[in-house]
This record gives C-alpha cells, structure tokens and sequence, in this order.
C-alpha cells in the first residue's frame, strides 16, 4: 500500500548487536522497542490509524450486530453443520459474538472487568 520496499528478512542481527546482558530487562525490551518502532514505522501507521480508522471500532460493534451479520453467520453454519443443527448452532455461535459485542463495549467505555 505504501509502495515502501521491505527487506526480506526483520534484520534480526540489529537486534543481536543490541543486546546488553547488563542491561535491566525493561531498559532492553525499551531498546528493541526503538528499533521495532522504526522498522515497522509505527509513528505513521499510527497517524494512519487515527485519520482514517477512528471510528472501526464502534463500525465493527455495529455490523456484528446486524441482521446481514447474523445471515453470514447462518450461511456459514449451513455449510459447515446438518440441517436439523443450523439454527441451534447459528443461535449459539450468534450469541457468543453478542457476548463478545457486550463485553467490548464495556471495554472502551472504560468499564471495569467482571470479578
């Protein structure tokens, strides 16, 4: 997508040459943290994300609601299970991402998780 030429492999001899047994274990995880932020460009990636996928999350809540969301799911079950299964499974398996909806709204809202 950025037309970025990537080298073939993740370079790991950068991260060998870094390498400090010295080093507390945070101070070198931070290290690496560097060289992986550089790597991946993560500073844009992230402005990226921010311009143009700000609102994924609450999309996404929204789709996997959706009666077409709950059709893909059905039409998904149909191939996979018999007949006489399909709306037993397509009930279950609806629910268990209505489940996952609730608890990732709660997430971003900031909720505290269940003891």
């Amino acid at each position: 997508a950025t037309k970025r030429r990537k080298p073939l492999t993740l370079e790991w001899e950068r991260y060998f040459e870094l390498y400090d047994p010295e080093l507390p274990l945070d101070d070198q995880l931070a290290r690496y943290d560097v060289l992986s932020r550089a790597y991946y460009d993560t500073d844009r990636f992230e402005g990226f994300v921010a311009e143009h996928l700000g609102d994924l999350d609450e999309i996404a809540l929204a789709f996997f609601g959706s009666d077409r969301f709950l059709e893909i799911v059905r039409e998904k079950v149909s191939a996979l299970f018999p007949a006489h299964e399909v709306e037993r499974f397509t009930e279950h398996f609806f629910g268990m991402i209505q489940f996952w909806r609730k608890t990732e709204r709660d997430r971003l809202a900031g909720a505290p998780p269940p003891a």
